[in-house]
């Protein structure tokens, strides 16, 4: 078997691995090269994207692909660096998206876009954007945006927007995480939003475990549960690049920046 590698890969190998884990890598090529099979080595990867292999040493992830006798990696990240409590991109650190710190993006403080106070940006006063009213935004109604009857909408069936099966998508494979924060109505927030495609995005807790999902819909979007795809809140457009959230019956539960 033959060893080959992307000059991104062997870049990151010598420049930026630990020596310990480098170590590791080059007695795994050894091995490789060694061997008069792969299937080894694909047992102990998972398979992400197709024919894009994912092999684990301790924080690294090494992605390879299979070329007739010839193992190509083509990338190795590090886990560690994605943890969304160390990003740049995380509240906590970053206090532009803060709204404990930035009042213009905090709906307790810009009445613009806090439904209690703008009428138009509420469903329990605009019809249009409530679901309960609109049928035309409504899953229950709508089976277009429902995933338990679209399958193309459901990353359950569709792995192009499905994170075990698309790397880049994955918080714990990808670190360029470029997403929304969610926040309840004290300001914290649990969760984070990976867009998947134009109608999909995915909703992560902090320990980049996958909850749930949104389907795209006029004005907002409707949120289902990962695992049973239920239907389960809405988010609608604050007018200023952000959404709020809101439980079933239309009640206020937090907002998304």
């Amino acid at each position: 078997m033959r060893i080959l590698a992307t000059n991104n890969f062997s870049n990151k190998l010598y420049n930026y691995t630990d020596n310990s884990v480098k170590d590791k890598i080059l007695t795994l090529f050894k091995q490789i090269e060694e061997s008069k099979s792969l299937l080894n080595l694909i047992n102990q990867s998972n398979l992400t994207l197709e024919n894009v292999y994912v092999y684990k040493i301790q924080d690294y992830r090494l992605f390879f692909t299979l070329e007739k006798d010839d193992v190509l990696f083509v990338d190795i990240i590090k886990k560690e660096s994605q943890k969304i409590n160390l990003s740049i991109k995380n509240p906590n650190y970053n206090t532009h998206i803060n709204p404990k710190f930035n009042t213009s993006i905090n709906p307790n403080y810009n009445t613009s876009i806090n439904p209690q106070y703008n009428t138009s940006i509420n469903p329990q006063y605009n019809t249009a954007i409530n679901p309960n009213y609109n049928t035309s935004i409504n899953p229950q109604y709508n089976t277009s945006i429902n995933p338990q009857y679209n399958t193309t909408i459901n990353p359950q069936y569709n792995n192009s927007i499905n994170p075990k099966y698309n790397s880049s998508i994955n918080p714990s494979m990808n670190p360029s995480f470029n997403g929304l924060f969610i926040f309840d109505l004290n300001d914290v927030f649990d969760y984070y939003i990976i867009q998947a495609n134009d109608t999909i995005f995915l909703i992560y807790d902090l320990n980049n475990e996958l909850i749930s999902f949104g389907v795209k819909r006029e004005t907002g979007y409707s949120i289902f549960n990962f695992k049973t795809s239920t239907y389960s809140s809405f988010l609608s457009s604050d007018g200023q690049n952000g959404f709020n959230h809101f439980d079933l019956t239309g009640n206020w539960i937090g907002y998304v920046k």
